[in-house]
């Protein structure tokens, strides 16, 4: 009998660490998005956007864990995200995350 399996990513036993690795960009492959999707750079007020994206990934658990990785991370350097931070928008303009 064949059991259907579901996996959670969220694991706060694992740590995280920053690393830096530099790499020739213009030899990396290029994959388009399908029609009627787009990137789109970091507005202000695409922070409840991300959390949502990382709530749907599973990398957060809650709404008020988001906030607080927010702003340990990003909290008070908004402005340089629109230069960092992509986000892919379907054909409405919404942000895509996996269904919840």
């Amino acid at each position: 009998m064949k059991t259907h399996m579901q996996f959670d990513n969220h694991d706060d036993r694992i740590r995280y660490y920053e690393l830096l690795t530099e790499r020739d960009l213009d030899a990396l492959p290029r994959f388009p998005l399908p029609e009627g999707y787009r990137f789109a750079f970091f507005r202000q007020g695409d922070r409840d956007n991300w959390i949502d994206i990382e709530l749907s990934a599973k990398e957060l658990m809650s709404y008020g864990q988001g906030l607080e990785v927010w702003n340990r991370y990003y909290g008070g350097n908004e402005n340089a995200l629109s230069d960092r931070m992509v986000f892919i928008e379907n054909a409405e303009g919404e942000k895509v995350c996996q269904s919840l």
